[in-house]
């Protein structure tokens, strides 16, 4: 184990193979799958191939990306989704890596005509434009909201739509803080609900997925209350989960630097521990914040009931996710990471496979 950083600027410093133990967390919401999963996860994997090897430009690149089964996690998430639109709820899991993958490109970053270039599209397609060829997530975005279009709720709709925008606008903008930006956890958690594209996930995969309406229920403060609970957890679990791959990227967003950039006596493996510390008790938080809500004055109300249960779906699914999928910490067996030693900073991004092995 590398010392103790002596400051947060040694967060994507931690040497390549560093070791830590990633201990067992202690999550209590039950986990689901989609009925129809494994039917529907081969056909938007069918329907998204060309449009990923496409912004890939390597097929060594898209099968390493098709190896993480992101669409799963739409089936995990909303177990209870509409059969007619768990489709898209699992295509859309590609679309926001796929997504952020994109603004993360060396040339986007390096080019804010680049990235201003592909802002203009992605908005476009949001309002029904039709983005050219060469621009292969813009349009698989594009074709994704055509379809959902069909029959979801006009103010669904455009609080998705709402969300999509800003995520786009802030992925653009190239501004991304660092973790001095923050006073506190909570700041943190606001930002990151967003950054991690949990607000336009939970939009999909508990109203739209399950086909309800929370716009007006969603001005108890009680329920905004509980579901920013449940996305808190999203945002801890992945964080936890996804550290090694995050000092691969060099990303410097991650609570664990928060951690040590308010407590320094602690080492990274302090740190890792007391973020699962915090995560379960997330998710306590969320469950008492559910309670509240039941007994409060929506709490009556089925479509608040459901809606809820596919929010706590969201958090568990998550959670699961991240132990099932090679991109984190699932193993090629098809075996679940529960918990043990990890070695971080290892893994080669998806762009990286894509220098080394160009062509389709």
């Amino acid at each position: 184990m590398s010392a103790k950083p002596t400051s947060v600027e040694h967060r994507i410093h931690v040497a390549a193979g560093t070791t830590i133990h990633l201990p067992p967390h202690g999550l209590t919401l039950p986990v689901l799958e989609h009925p129809d999963s494994d039917q529907v996860v081969p056909q938007v994997n069918d329907a998204d191939w060309p449009f990923i090897l496409d912004l890939f430009g390597s097929r060594k690149a898209a099968e390493a990306y098709f190896a993480y089964n992101m669409p799963v996690y739409g089936a995990l998430c909303c177990p209870h989704g509409r059969a007619d639109r768990i489709f898209s709820v699992a295509q859309a899991m590609d679309l926001m890596t796929l997504m952020d993958d994109e603004f993360s490109r060396p040339e986007v970053l390096a080019s804010e005509e680049t990235a201003g270039e592909l802002r203009i599209h992605y908005l476009a397609a949001l309002d029904g434009v039709e983005p050219p060829g060469n621009f292969p997530i813009a349009r698989l975005l594009w074709l994704h909201l055509r379809t959902i279009g069909r029959d979801i709720n006009p103010r669904v709709d455009a609080r998705l739509k709402q969300a999509i925008s800003e995520r786009v606008e802030s992925l653009a903008s190239g501004n991304r803080p660092t973790i001095q930006s923050f006073a506190d956890i909570e700041m943190y958690l606001a930002f990151r609900r967003t950054d991690i594209f949990a607000d336009w996930a939970n939009i999909l995969i508990a109203e739209y997925g399950i086909d309800v309406d929370m716009t007006n229920a969603l001005q108890d403060p009680d329920l905004r209350h509980a579901v920013e609970r449940s996305l808190n957890t999203i945002v801890l679990a992945n964080d936890l989960y996804s550290l090694s791959r995050e000092i691969s990227a060099r990303d410097s967003l991650n609570v664990i630097w928060l951690l040590l950039r308010d407590e320094p006596e602690l080492s990274l493996q302090d740190a890792v521990k007391k973020l699962v510390e915090i995560l379960d008790d997330m998710e306590r938080q969320f469950l008492a914040a559910r309670d509240k809500v039941a007994a409060g004055p929506i709490g009556h109300r089925e479509d608040v009931r459901r809606y809820l249960t596919e929010v706590g779906h969201f958090s568990s699914g998550n959670a699961e996710f991240h132990l099932r999928s090679l991109r984190y910490h699932g193993r090629p067996d098809g075996e679940i990471f529960t918990s043990g030693e990890i070695a971080v900073g290892t893994s080669p991004t998806i762009y990286q496979i894509a220098a080394a092995h160009p062509g389709k």
